[in-house]
């Protein structure tokens, strides 16, 4: 029996580290870089937001273990922090100096993230986390400035990378979305909460607003919720193309719906972004061959 365990280890990791197409990988760096990009402009632009949140109040509270960090005392310092995070997210989009780009990005903006507790977002958690697993995955081996420059990865040539890489962003957002609907089986969710206090006040959005006003949509908006995180996230790295198909529709209309009802920042574009990962690592290459060659 050991021995068989070993020899399906083996065939694991062997596995594991199959070359594959890169540009799968690629296009999700540039959708990434792209929504990364959005958040350092939308922090540089939001003057009044980094005045009252950050430069006004004299007490911020912090995360435990990091009470150490604190926040700049003018809003010049914030505007070079920002910057850093443009830059970074360029260099990320292009494939420039990828990997440090990814670094200092997580840096900058782990950074900024730990100087109030208080502003804590579950997406500003997740793009630390998926920042820093960038830093080890080469997806700058193909369509990047480091694939004509630098020749990135030796041991993978020709734009390709190990199956690892792909693996791990694609179950990192598995765990996410299962984490995020078995959180959810709690009394006060099961009753509609917060949604029933919530959903009403957007009564006067065109076209959805009257139906917002309703008692019953906050149970179909918390249900429908728990179901589509606990089954999405499964439907995606099932390997059918019928599946796949399904849980991208569900996740245009579930991520789509919340960024036009709530508002939720950089969030559903994310999930959006990492959505791609779950398909066939050669879709790109498919779409170039078929539409410009």
């Amino acid at each position: 029996r050991r021995g068989a365990v070993m020899a399906t280890w083996r065939k694991l990791v062997e596995r594991a580290y199959e070359p594959v197409s890169g540009s799968s990988l690629a296009v999700f760096r540039v959708l990434w870089g792209l929504v990364m990009l959005f958040e350092g402009l939308e922090f540089l632009m939001t003057r009044n937001r980094l005045y009252y949140l950050y430069l006004r109040p004299e007490f911020h509270p912090k995360y435990y273990g990091f009470e150490w960090v604190t926040g700049f005392s003018t809003e010049e310092s914030y505007d070079y922090l920002f910057w850093t995070l443009i830059v970074c997210a360029l260099c990320i989009i292009f494939g420039f100096m990828y990997r440090i780009s990814c670094l200092i990005y997580l840096l900058a903006f782990s950074y900024f993230y730990l100087i109030d507790s208080t502003y804590y977002l579950n997406h500003y958690y997740l793009l630390c986390l998926l920042n820093f697993i960038l830093i080890f995955v080469p997806a700058h081996s193909s369509f990047s400035l480091d694939s004509l420059i630098f020749n990135p990865s030796k041991s993978y040539p020709n734009g390709t990378v190990p199956r690892w890489s792909l693996w791990l962003l694609r179950w990192e957002m598995v765990i996410v979305y299962t984490y995020a609907g078995i959180v959810k089986i709690n009394p006060d969710w099961l009753r509609a909460e917060p949604l029933r206090h919530w959903l009403p006040k957007r009564h006067g959005l065109p076209f959805l607003g009257p139906w917002l006003a309703e008692s019953y949509t906050s149970f179909i908006f918390s249900y429908s919720g728990l179901f589509y995180d606990l089954i999405v996230g499964w439907l995606l790295v099932y390997p059918s193309f019928y599946t796949k198909t399904i849980a991208t529709i569900l996740s245009l209309m579930f991520h789509m719906t919340n960024k036009m009802i709530f508002n939720i920042g950089i969030f559903p574009a994310m999930c959006l972004a990492a959505g791609t990962l779950f398909w066939s690592e050669t879709w790109p290459d498919f779409i170039l061959n078929t539409y410009i060659d």
